[in-house]
């Protein structure tokens, strides 16, 4: 009894997952250990190590630490919900591993309740920060210099793009040290436009208006409205001419990709492999739509290999996506919770995110300006990264690039307790 009171789940290994998946991100998050009876991948291990640690000292020790929070009811109807398109998986289809995969994109959504149970200060959010700007720093310059060791910065541009918003919130709201924050910015910036960016510009867009929003809503104060503006046109500038000068090939391949996911289609436009990204898209987004229709209540289940028959009848594609062999994303993650588990998850799923963006948007309007404030409002504005990110791109589906929003939701909720109980502090003198 005594050595298992000791047993404690270290935060640093939270910290190892995060930093491990930014550097490495794929290719760690699917290294899997054989367990004899499935192969279960590095995060998941570590979900069923926390996880498992947590429950034994609750049983054993009778030791019951759990997270009360408003929306608590909404995850249990989701994991209901979750539950019952998890076993529909299991009877509906053969492919029992796949099940397992895609059911992840929700049991992931533990960490939102995890996170506030190993962060009780504020020094582990800094911790925390800090690993994940210099793993930034590293593949940045992994990107720039090609090095491409282990797939090293592979999915770099995806947590570029939030290390970027976060990093103009403080040149925004702060005058220490901005020209530092400034010139990390420049290389980061850089390193998102060689590394492809992809949708995440839409998401790094949506950051920038929410850092003005939250200004014009005097939740924050953004020291000098001019100079920051001005700041990010020069940095902005100063990258579009280095990489066009460098890698005139990487400007290009961004233009295309912001033209086709922007849904841009005209007859003047000359990108033709914009105008049928965007086609791709739609066709896709309406195929999975007309499916998910058939069965509208509680979605098909996980495991459902979905091939969007248009395309397919287009030529589009490739054998790989033939159902008996593969499946194809439709680079849409609301659009797969709606297929997994129909309009009822959908909607449950819908309304915790909507309850979340509101109750921190009205806890920072409550706040008091420090550096609780500051994190709270750099991890608002991450979400609504990821969020619109998600529109355009595979994120919530898999551990890699999904895993982040449930431990960022679950950092806010960390922060707002630690806020709370030092105000009580302070009331109490």
């Amino acid at each position: 009894m005594d050595k298992l009171s000791k047993i404690k789940v270290n935060y640093n290994l939270v910290v190892l997952l995060v930093i491990s998946m930014i550097l490495f991100s794929r290719n760690f998050a699917h290294l899997s250990v054989n367990t004899g009876m499935l192969s279960v991948y590095t995060t998941e291990l570590a979900l069923i190590i926390v996880v498992a640690v947590f429950l034994m000292r609750a049983l054993i020790l009778g030791k019951v630490k759990y997270l009360k929070h408003p929306l608590l009811p909404w995850f249990a109807a989701l994991y209901a919900v979750m539950f019952f398109s998890l076993c529909r998986g299991f009877i509906d289809y053969n492919d029992r591993i796949f099940v397992l995969r895609q059911s992840s994109l929700f049991y992931y959504s533990l960490f939102f309740f995890i996170m506030p149970l190993f962060v009780d200060n504020i020094k582990k959010v800094k911790i925390l920060f800090k690993w994940y700007v210099y793993s930034c720093v590293v593949i940045s310059v992994a990107i720039l210099l090609k090095i491409t060791f282990y797939g090293l910065g592979h999915y770099g541009y995806y947590y570029l793009g939030m290390a970027i918003a976060a990093l103009c919130y403080l040149i925004a709201t702060k005058r220490k040290k901005s020209v530092i924050f400034g010139i990390l910015v420049l290389i980061f910036f850089m390193a998102f436009i060689k590394g492809m960016a992809r949708a995440s510009w839409v998401g790094l867009l949506c950051a920038m208006l929410a850092i003005y929003w939250l200004n014009a809503r005097k939740l924050i104060r953004i020291v000098t409205i001019k100079r920051t503006f001005y700041s990010l046109i020069v940095i902005v500038a100063l990258v579009t001419c280095a990489m066009a000068i460098v890698s005139p090939k990487s400007v290009e391949r961004i233009m295309s990709k912001a033209l086709s996911i922007a849904m841009v289609q005209t007859e003047e436009s000359t990108n033709r492999g914009a105008i049928l990204n965007a086609k791709w898209r739609l066709l896709v987004w309406k195929d999975i739509i007309n499916e998910s229709m058939r069965k509208p209540l509680l979605g098909w289940g996980f495991g459902k290999k979905f091939v969007p028959e248009t395309v397919k009848s287009m030529g589009w594609g490739g054998a790989f996506r033939d159902e008996e062999v593969g499946f194809q994303d439709p680079h849409n993650s609301f659009l797969s919770v709606l297929h997994r588990t129909g309009i009822v998850g959908f909607t449950i799923f819908a309304v915790i995110l909507g309850k979340f963006l509101r109750r921190t948007f009205l806890m920072l309007g409550k706040m008091r300006e420090g550096e609780i404030k500051d994190y709270v409002a750099i991890l608002f504005l991450c979400v609504i990264y990821m969020l619109a990110t998600s529109f355009f791109m595979v994120v919530l589906e898999g551990p890699y690039l999904g895993i982040f929003l449930w431990i960022a939701m679950g950092l806010v909720v960390s922060l707002e307790r630690i806020y709370e109980s030092q105000e009580y502090a302070s009331e109490s003198k």
